[in-house]
C-alpha cells in the first residue's frame, strides 16, 4: 500500500498516511481521490486542530501518536473537495467541517466543478476558484452570511433558493 523513497512516500488513503511511522517519514503524498496532496509530519501540540477538523482535510493525527505530539499538516491552500466535498453527492457535510475549520484557515474555498448542496449555512468568508460552481436544487436553501470572493463567472446554479445575507446590513 505504501511506496516508499527515504523520508517521503505516497500513500492510497488516510487510513494509510494515519499508520506511517512518523520516525521514518516526514512527507507523503495523498492519492486519495478527491482529498489529494502533500503532508508534512509536524512535532508540536496539533490536538485542537485534529478535534477541529473532523473530516481530516488539513490535519490528521497519526495512530501511533498523540496529536500533543504532532500531526499530519496539509501542504498549500485547502479547497472543499479536501474535506470529502464532490460534485456527485451532497457537499454540505464538507462545507460544515471546512466551515469548522475556518477559524484557522479564514475562508472556504470551493475549487474547480460544480458542487452539490443540500440546505446549509455559511458564515465564513466563501472564495471560488476559477472555474467553480455550487448547485442547490428545491426544496433546499443555501445561505451564504459572509463575504463571496469569485471570479467572473456564474457561480450558483439548480432550482432552489440561494440566500445571501450581508452582515450589519441587508
Amino acid at each position: 500500500e505504501v511506496a516508499q523513497t527515504s523520508m517521503f512516500t505516497r500513500v492510497l488513503d488516510r487510513a494509510a498516511l494515519k499508520g506511517l511511522n512518523t520516525e521514518s517519514f516526514v512527507l507523503a503524498f495523498l492519492d486519495e481521490t478527491g482529498r489529494e496532496g502533500m503532508f508534512k509530519w509536524m512535532e508540536g501540540d496539533f490536538s485542537t486542530e485534529v478535534a477541529a477538523d473532523t473530516l481530516e482535510g488539513v490535519y490528521v493525527k497519526a495512530t501511533a501518536v498523540s496529536a500533543t505530539l504532532g500531526a499530519w499538516v496539509r501542504q498549500g491552500q485547502p479547497v472543499l473537495s479536501n474535506f470529502g466535498g464532490s460534485p456527485d453527492a451532497n457537499s454540505a457535510a464538507a462545507a460544515a467541517a471546512a466551515t469548522a475549520m475556518a477559524a484557522l484557515l479564514g475562508k472556504v474555498i470551493i475549487g474547480p466543478g460544480t458542487h452539490l448542496f443540500t440546505t446549509a449555512t455559511i458564515s465564513v468568508p466563501f472564495l471560488f476558484m476559477d472555474g467553480a460552481s455550487v448547485t442547490v436544487n428545491s426544496p433546499n436553501t443555501l445561505t451564504l452570511a459572509s463575504r463571496i470572493e469569485s471570479p467572473r463567472h456564474h457561480i450558483f446554479r439548480g432550482t432552489a433558493l440561494v440566500a445571501l445575507q450581508f452582515p450589519g446590513g441587508s
